[in-house]
C-alpha cells in the first residue's frame, strides 16, 4: 500500500534474505480492522482501540498519534485538502475525519450514518475534491435482542466534500424497509 513510485527490488528468490527492521504493537489492540498506508517517509495506522498513528518509516518512531472515542475500521487514506496531505478514515461510529497528515490535527470531523445500525466498513475514496464512503449496517447483529425492531437499515454510498465533510448527495442500496411480522416477543419486524 505504499502510495508512490515502485522502488522495491523485492522479488520470488529474494524474499527469503528479508530482515526485520521494526515493529510496532498497537496500544490496547487485540485486532487490526485498517490497512495502513504508507508515504515517501511515514506509515500511517489505526487501530481498534481507536488510536491513530505516524510512524517514521525507517526507524518506527512515532511522529504523532492521536486517540480518538471509537473503534477505527476503515482504511486510511491518504488524500489531499488544497494540495496538503490529508488523511480520511472513519471509526465504527460513522464518523469521518480529516487529520492533517503532517501532525495529526484534526480539520473536520462529520458522521455520515443514516441509522442508528449504519456503520463504515469500507475504505473512503477521494476523487477530485470529494470523498465517497460506502456505509453498511450491523442490523442484522442488533437482531439478536429479540426487542431490537430487525431491519429497518441498509447500506448506502454518501458523497461529502473532502475539503469540509459537508454532505453532497447520498444513494442508498435499498427502498426503505416496510413493516413485515412480528417477532417472538411481539417487537414488530421489517
Amino acid at each position: 500500500r505504499y502510495d508512490g513510485p515502485a522502488q522495491t527490488e523485492l522479488e520470488r528468490d529474494n524474499v527469503g534474505g528479508l530482515q526485520l527492521a521494526w515493529v510496532f504493537g498497537l496500544p490496547g489492540a487485540s485486532e487490526l480492522r485498517s490497512h495502513l498506508v504508507i508515504s515517501r517517509d511515514t506509515v500511517f495506522t489505526s487501530s481498534t482501540s481507536g488510536h491513530v498513528f505516524a510512524l517514521d518509516r525507517e526507524s518506527g518512531c512515532v511522529k504523532w498519534h492521536r486517540e480518538l472515542f471509537n473503534p477505527i475500521r476503515t482504511a486510511i487514506t491518504l488524500g489531499q485538502i488544497d494540495g496538503e496531505a490529508t488523511l480520511f478514515f472513519a471509526d465504527a461510529g460513522t464518523t469521518v475525519y480529516a487529520l492533517r497528515a503532517q501532525d495529526g490535527e484534526t480539520l473536520w470531523q462529520e458522521r455520515v450514518g443514516i441509522f442508528p445500525e449504519s456503520m463504515t466498513t469500507g475504505g473512503i475514496v477521494q476523487y477530485g475534491d470529494r470523498l465517497f464512503i460506502p456505509l453498511s449496517s450491523f442490523d442484522v447483529a442488533a437482531a439478536m435482542n429479540p426487542e431490537h425492531e430487525c431491519c429497518k437499515s441498509h447500506g448506502a454510498v454518501i458523497a461529502v466534500e473532502a475539503a469540509t465533510g459537508a454532505k453532497i448527495w447520498l444513494t442508498r442500496m435499498m427502498e426503505d424497509a416496510r413493516p413485515t411480522t412480528g417477532s417472538s416477543v411481539g417487537t414488530q419486524l421489517w
